[in-house]
């Protein structure tokens, strides 16, 4: 997906019916947890979507989504890089288990 920077764009990740009680996280490597923040026109959503409603060049870089059953263990992970050229955003994403939309 490439939208213009200022726009929106938005990651998704689901996890396999049998994990459906996961808990889903995004983190902005290399370790920085991401939160909804209204000032970085950022949000989490409750079907754990990463939105951002609208793209700043500080928000280039790799995205990670995990999976936690039970709080504790990483059941799997989702990766997004999110490439920001000035004018365009690129986001190409791999999963190494499950879905990524």
């Amino acid at each position: 997906m490439t939208v213009t920077e200022g726009d929106g764009a938005i990651l998704n990740c689901s996890v396999a019916p049998t994990e459906l009680d996961a808990r889903l996280s995004w983190v902005q490597r290399p370790n920085r947890e991401v939160v909804t923040d209204p000032a970085k026109h950022v949000k989490i959503t409750e079907d754990g979507s990463l939105v951002f409603d609208m793209v700043e060049k500080e928000q280039e870089g790799f995205y990670q989504c995990q999976a936690k059953v039970n709080d504790s263990r990483v059941s799997h992970t989702h990766w997004a890089y999110v490439r920001v050229d000035g004018k365009k955003l690129g986001v190409e994403s791999r999963c190494s288990h499950g879905e990524f939309n």
